[in-house]
């Protein structure tokens, strides 16, 4: 573990500082994220949970963080564990669950938790990807995070998550029910002959297997073409023929969509023809 924490020192218990100039240390990193609406996840990279402030911080043994400091106080993080738990499913990086989440990144001596901890990073969650059962977390802390509040007032794309309640559309009139018919990928990839939707109107939106050993698992779409799926997210168990799911037509969140897609210009959270900084500066020259 190679730590910078010289901009960490000030208001720290000198016994942890001690500890950390030893020949032989036993440090752990502790993450905690709060989304702007639901409970704290409180995770830590070691073999066992800590509790620390009245907080049970979950062995996460596969989670890895990466800290990277830039001039002018800037900073990001990267954050990865295995999604081996609903919290961090398909679904929940569908329904915006992490979307400038507050993160707290801090190390502690596990063998010692009375030593207190030094904090190494904290920032706001501004990207998550789930791919190859790894979830990943993009943070930007110092002036980045503030960088990112302030854009964020303006967006060409949609803030809305489709068919929510901002979005006003419902579910189940883009909602399709079938079975498969052939399989050509037994985890990521089946047919379904009675699909008549164009190639493309699936993709980015969510399927839900409801019958079979992948019962009740959600994926996101990757893409959809001439009656073929193709899942962003490897199923648990191999789809068999018959499977029974459901599916909801994908969303890109572009103007152009909203309207040519879906009639829902009205309903639009974004700011499509508002010029971003580039263009505007471009038009000073």
């Amino acid at each position: 573990m190679n730590l910078n924490l010289s901009n960490n020192m000030n208001n720290k218990n000198p016994a942890l500082l001690s500890h950390i100039s030893q020949e032989t240390i036993s440090l752990a990193y502790c993450c905690k994220i709060t989304p702007i609406s639901g409970s704290s996840i409180a995770l830590t990279d070691i073999d066992r949970n800590l509790e620390i402030d009245g907080t049970s911080y979950r062995a996460e043994p596969g989670l890895t963080v990466r800290l990277i400091e830039h001039s002018l106080g800037l900073s990001t993080a990267n954050v990865e564990t295995l999604s081996e738990s609903e919290i961090f499913s398909e679904a929940a990086l569908s329904r915006g669950v992490f979307d400038n989440a507050h993160v707290e990144i801090f190390v502690v001596n596990y063998e010692d938790i009375s030593q207190g901890s030094i904090a190494v990073f904290t920032g706001a969650v501004v990207e998550v990807t789930l791919q190859n059962g790894i979830f990943k977390a993009t943070l930007r802390g110092g002036m980045n995070t503030i960088k990112e509040k302030v854009g964020t007032l303006f967006s060409p794309q949609c803030r809305a998550q489709f068919c929510d309640k901002e979005c006003m559309l419902k579910a189940a009139r883009y909602t399709f029910k079938g079975s498969i018919s052939a399989v050509t990928d037994e985890f990521k990839t089946f047919k379904d002959f009675s699909l008549l939707a164009d190639a493309g109107y699936y993709t980015h939106g969510i399927i839900k297997f409801l019958t079979g050993q992948n019962a009740n698992f959600s994926s996101k779409v990757q893409s959809d073409s001439e009656q073929c799926i193709y899942l962003a997210t490897s199923t648990p168990h191999r789809m068999l023929v018959n499977d029974k799911y459901s599916i909801v037509a994908g969303c890109d969140k572009n103007f152009r969509t909203c309207v040519q897609k879906f009639s829902n210009a009205k309903n639009f959270r974004g700011e499509p023809h508002v010029p971003d900084i580039c263009s505007i500066y471009k038009n000073m020259d």
